[in-house]
């Protein structure tokens, strides 16, 4: 498999929860991308209280791409990687 990076910086967000059988499947596609096409992800595991919490406490795991909401609940890695090739971020 060729791996190939990404020119333009992507800012990724990944928006979890404790004890979210959901936020560690999708964390796993996004390590597998993350590995293929070399991504930089930040993660939030959310609170109650903080600037994501009333927004996403009951829509996780979320994935926002560059600030938009491009994920949610469910993504797999080959999803994850066209999202980013395909939009003009």
């Amino acid at each position: 498999m060729v791996v190939k990076t990404l020119m333009t910086p992507i800012k990724l967000l990944f928006i979890s929860k404790p004890n979210c059988h959901l936020c560690d499947e999708m964390w796993k596609e996004l390590m597998e991308a993350s590995h293929n096409v070399g991504l930089r992800i930040k993660t939030h595991s959310l609170q109650q209280g903080d600037s994501f919490y009333e927004q996403y406490y009951d829509k996780v795991p979320v994935l926002l791409i560059n600030g938009e909401e491009a994920f949610r609940y469910r993504a797999s890695a080959s999803e994850i990687i066209e999202a980013i090739r395909r939009k003009e971020w």
